[in-house]
């Protein structure tokens, strides 16, 4: 596997009763305000289960944890971490680095 510093954020928001849309919106304005001022960021995509209504996974993809500590820092971030907070019954968000990957393009090519 090729040794890269991409990083991963995975946040994961158990919405509180007819919140879901409050998420998708909040999220949709602060990703696109992260996209726009945040150096690093490579792509962002906010996931929603289909089997659990509730749960919504947040995803975004970074250069390298120097891009996230600095994203983490602004002001900007801590109050969409506060906002998402009153929404849902249950927060978490990890850091995450690439343990695997299989991709279907590049298996076709085999």
């Amino acid at each position: 596997m090729n040794e890269s510093p991409v990083r991963y954020v995975a946040a994961f928001w158990r919405s509180r009763p007819g919140t879901a849309g409050s998420i998708a919106s909040a999220w949709h304005l602060f990703s696109a305000w992260t996209m726009r001022h945040q150096p690093g960021v490579r792509e962002m995509r906010l996931l929603r289960s289909d089997d659990d209504p509730p749960l919504f996974i947040a995803l975004s993809t970074w250069a390298d944890a120097e891009a996230i500590r600095a994203w983490r820092a602004t002001p900007e971030h801590r109050a969409f971490t506060l906002d998402i907070a009153t929404l849902c019954q249950e927060v978490s968000y990890h850091e995450l680095t690439l343990a695997g990957e299989r991709l279907f393009w590049a298996e076709a090519r085999e």
